[in-house]
């Protein structure tokens, strides 16, 4: 799944395994694992977003600046921060 743009604001579902390729400046995404096995791989190289992951299990690779990464309700299994100002909460 790729979801690119700028200044979006959305919640998106998902089901089963996803990678998810995040270009998005600007953006406020809520991503919605559908239960506690579903997981998702995050790719993120976007900048000033604030996202957050519910449910689930997830991988998460930051290369953007400035993002806020909401982990909280999920189940981390890793993350990697490649860029710089970048608040992760889990």
């Amino acid at each position: 799944m790729r979801i690119s743009g700028n200044s979006l604001t959305e919640t998106i579902p998902i089901n089963t395994y996803t990678v998810v390729d995040i270009y998005c400046n600007s953006c406020r995404l809520t991503f919605q694992l559908s239960g506690p096995q579903v997981r998702a791989d995050f790719d993120f190289p976007g900048n000033n977003s604030y996202l957050t992951v519910n449910g689930g299990k997830t991988d998460v690779a930051i290369s953007g600046n400035d993002n806020f990464i909401d982990l909280h309700h999920s189940m981390v299994l890793s993350v990697l921060d490649f860029g710089k100002n970048n608040t992760i909460a889990k």
